[in-house]
């Protein structure tokens, strides 16, 4: 009797340790799609960002010294109140 007791000790803290095995694995993979999007979503932030700064790029060259100068403009149908000259 007490080795059968044993055995089915021994078979219950198996499953209980696959089934810990089992949820662990989920959670990682639910944290990496996750952790996936958030990197997409910050991703898609900076790329809004560099076009909105290129799309205000603009270029100038000084007749006399021939140096070409880049600012920041506002366009028109900013939305934004940033203060372009700071």
């Amino acid at each position: 009797m007490p080795k059968e007791r044993k055995r089915k000790k021994a078979l219950a803290d198996k499953k209980r340790e696959a089934e810990k095995q089992r949820r662990l694995a989920e959670n990682t993979a639910v944290y990496k799609k996750e952790h996936e999007e958030e990197a997409q979503r910050q991703k898609e932030v900076r790329v809004k960002v560099v076009l909105f700064c290129i799309s205000r790029l603009e270029h100038q060259k000084e007749a006399e010294t021939r140096a070409i100068s880049t600012k920041l403009v506002k366009r028109p149908d900013d939305s934004c109140e940033w203060d372009f000259d700071a």
